[in-house]
This record gives structure tokens, C-alpha cells and sequence, in this order.
């Protein structure tokens, strides 16, 4: 009886020392490479250099979210269409923070002729549903023949317009100021038309699971307060120090004036997510229509 009660107090030790070792010391952000989370990459490197975060760097929100989904970061950032769907297929086990920053212009089509008939845009995100939209208010306003929409991811629209594949494209910044530029280097004409659509300002939102808002709260709420602080600074003209144009322009691979161009077509800081529930529910109901998503994600249950 001693012995055993001897061996099931050594087990509790190390089922205990076993679970510490579960819960890391620190909690994993990751964020993209993109110019829309200038304020997260900022945020990012300054907790990571104050040993309060370790930082994952991807170039998509959907690496993002695989990485929040399969437990190997604990904060990340994604566009709209991304969380939506996040929402959508795992609401016991992610939490909308708010949003650290938008743009209702940061959607845009580059062309080469005035009314393309061939339009490269990836499908199922918000830069289709705001192509669509846009092109239905054209065509309602002065008859243009709508166009043939091909499913095509930004990487590859670069090439396609440039071979004469499509005869336009449509994406997030920073992909629309990169190709002007690089038609602007060329000589060749072309023009270049914000999707802006009335009340749409197309969030990139800050996800966590359940379980870091509850392990870690206190540096969740440092690097919110932290996003604050860089959102304001990126939002002032002439804000924007050397040291952190170097920084932006190092991650996003952008050249400065491409990079002070993209941001111009952002807006930085932290809003509270109920602000944007409406939009949000908007583009939901784009998903499901487009088959992206099975049910309407409950909103009010995943925003903190």
C-alpha cells in the first residue's frame, strides 16, 4: 500500500511537470508580410525583441490562420474572407480580437483596356465579392457588357497580365500598386480603378484561440495597446520614422515610394470588431453562396 501510494504521487509530479512543459513561456504571433499589417509587423518585431512574443512571418492569411488552427500560433492576423471562414468552421476555438486596420480602397483592378473582357481576380475572397459588386453597378449604370472573371491567386496575375493572359487584374494592395509600377516602368498604358464600394472597408482582423485568451491575456492586451500606438503613427503624414520605412520596406519587399503608396490606401490603429460585424456578415453570406463555407458564423459567440 506504501508502495503504491509512493508511485501515484510520483505520477501527479510528472503529469504536472508534464503539463507545464505543454504551455509555452511565451505566447506565437504570426503575421504576414503585407503591407496591410504594417502596424502588426512593427508590433510584432518590437515584442519579439522584448522577449514577450515569438513571431512567425508568413505571406498569406491563410498560412496565418493553419498556423492559429493547428495550434502552432496562439495570435494571428488575416484579411476578412480568412476570419470568416474561421469563424465559420471552428467557432468553439478561435476569438476575434478586433481589427488593426482597413481600407475601403485597398481593392483595386489594374487594366489594359478601359472595358476588359478578361479579369484575373481570386475567387471566394473579398476582392471578388467587391469586383462583382462593382462590376453589377457598371453594368446597371452605363450597360457595360460584364466581363469574364478567371479564378487566378495574386502570384500569378503579375505574369498573366503582363503576357496578355487577361486583360486585367484585381487584388489587395500591394499587388495592383506593383503591377502599375511595373507597366508605368514599361511605357505601356493602362488604368487603375479603386473597388469602392459604400460601406465596405474590408477589415484585416486579429484572431487568437480560446485557450491564449485565457493563458494569456496580459500579453495580448500589451500587444493590442501596442497596435494602438503603431496604427496612430502609421496614420499620421509624415509619421512614418526612417528607421521604420526600412523596416516596412524590408518585410514587405516593397521600394519606398511603392511601399508610402500602398499604405496611403490603408487606414492603422484598433477597432473593436462589433463595428464591423455587418460587413462581416455581409461577406459570410458571399462565402456561402460561393461555397467557401457551409453555415453563417455566429458572430456575437466568437468576438471577444
Amino acid at each position: 500500500m506504501k508502495n503504491t501510494a509512493i508511485y501515484l504521487v510520483l505520477l501527479c509530479v510528472l503529469l504536472i511537470a508534464g503539463y507545464g512543459e505543454g504551455i509555452p513561456e511565451k505566447p506565437m504571433f504570426a503575421y504576414q508580410d503585407r503591407v496591410g499589417d504594417a502596424s502588426a509587423i512593427l508590433t510584432a518585431l518590437e515584442l519579439e525583441e522584448e522577449e514577450i512574443f515569438d513571431i512567425q512571418r508568413f505571406s498569406s492569411g491563410n498560412l496565418c490562420a493553419e498556423a492559429l488552427i493547428t495550434e502552432n500560433a496562439h495570435v494571428a492576423t488575416m484579411g476578412d474572407a480568412v476570419a470568416v471562414t474561421l469563424a465559420s468552421r471552428y467557432p468553439e476555438k478561435i476569438v476575434f480580437l478586433g481589427v488593426h486596420g482597413d481600407g475601403p480602397s485597398r481593392h483595386r483592378m489594374v487594366s489594359r483596356d478601359v472595358n476588359p473582357a478578361r479579369i484575373a481576380v481570386k475567387f471566394g475572397t473579398s476582392t471578388h465579392a467587391a469586383l462583382l459588386d462593382w462590376l453589377r453597378i457598371r453594368e446597371n449604370a452605363s450597360g457595360t457588357p460584364f466581363p469574364r472573371l478567371i479564378d487566378m491567386s495574386p502570384d500569378l496575375q503579375l505574369t498573366a497580365l503582363s503576357s496578355g493572359e487577361v486583360d486585367a487584374l484585381s487584388a489587395s494592395e500591394p499587388t495592383p500598386s506593383i503591377m502599375a509600377d511595373k507597366l508605368m516602368f514599361l511605357g505601356e498604358s493602362f488604368t487603375i480603378t479603386p473597388l469602392t464600394i459604400s460601406g465596405r472597408s474590408y477589415p484585416l482582423v486579429l484572431v487568437a484561440t480560446r485557450q491564449a485568451v485565457e493563458l494569456f491575456q496580459e500579453q495580448i492586451d500589451l500587444m493590442i495597446e501596442r497596435l494602438k500606438d503603431n496604427g496612430e503613427t502609421l496614420s499620421f503624414s509624415g509619421g512614418l520614422s526612417e528607421d521604420n520605412r526600412q523596416v516596412l520596406a524590408s518585410v514587405t519587399g516593397l521600394n519606398p515610394s511603392l511601399l508610402e503608396k500602398s499604405l496611403g490606401l490603408h487606414r492603422f490603429g484598433f477597432t473593436p470588431i462589433a463595428e464591423y460585424t455587418g460587413e462581416l456578415r455581409t461577406l459570410a453570406e458571399f462565402l456561402l453562396a460561393q461555397g467557401v463555407i457551409r453555415d453563417l458564423p455566429d458572430f456575437q459567440a466568437v468576438s471577444q
